[in-house]
């Protein structure tokens, strides 16, 4: 069964989302792009609401923020760890500007500085030409190596396209077949829509992540339990 996913900015949000019966929470700030990184404050006030009782993911911006390129693992992140809450389930990192550089090591290095109990999400963008991103199958090549959590496919460009406007049908379920093959959690993003996210559904996903279907307005606007009821019927 595919579960829903769906990315709040702040504790009003993550409130209605609770509420709506979302599987799993995740905090992102839609403004700074497409794994924007809320302020720790913010991310308190949000893992205080949950209290554990709802899984918790949280953006953390791109892998370049901490380790910038040609960094040979150099830079101490410890930035990426000052002020995640407690009860934190996953964290997420972009690829973006990090296809000619050793992105990997910096990212096992990062990890290696999360709290325990605290999974790694790698992230494929769908539009890895214009993001400069690692391949798909690079990406979930090393996620299986470094023992993630799960895979997180979305988009770079915040455009109006989509997922489907750079990936078929076949190759979103050659990356979730790879993906789960390796013990990991499949989780399918990039602008879906309620056009889209039933096709999203079909190819075998874990987890269907939304922002922009479950607001008013453009994903920058405000989350709408009416809208998130809109996106559980899809997925029923």
């Amino acid at each position: 069964m595919t579960r829903l996913l769906v990315s709040v900015r702040d504790a009003a949000e993550a409130r209605v989302a609770v509420e709506e019966g979302v599987d799993l929470i995740d905090l992102k700030e839609p403004s700074y792009g497409s794994l924007g990184c809320v302020t720790p404050t913010t991310a308190q006030e949000v893992a205080a609401l949950l209290d554990g009782q709802t899984p918790l993911s949280m953006a953390l911006g791109e892998l370049v923020d901490y380790f910038p390129p040609p960094a040979e693992a150099t830079m101490t992140p410890l930035a990426v760890t000052h002020g995640l809450p407690s009860g934190l389930g996953f964290v997420k990192l972009g690829l973006a500007r990090c296809a000619n550089w050793d992105w990997a090591k910096c990212w096992r290095e990062l990890g290696q500085r999360l709290p325990r109990g605290v999974g790694r999400v790698y992230v494929v963008y769908a539009d890895a030409a214009l993001a400069d991103a690692p391949a798909m199958t690079d990406v979930v090549e090393e996620a299986a190596k470094a023992d993630a959590r799960a895979v997180l496919v979305d988009t770079y460009t915040k455009d109006g396209r989509g997922l489907f406007d750079f990936w078929t049908g076949e190759t979103l379920r050659r990356f979730t077949a790879d993906v789960q093959r390796h013990d990991m959690l499949a989780v399918v993003g990039g602008g879906l829509t309620t056009a889209t996210i039933p096709q999203a559904a079909e190819c075998g996903a874990d987890y269907i992540a939304v922002r922009g279907a479950a607001c008013e307005g453009p994903r920058t606007g405000t989350v709408s339990a009416a809208r998130i009821r809109e996106v559980r019927k899809l997925l029923r």
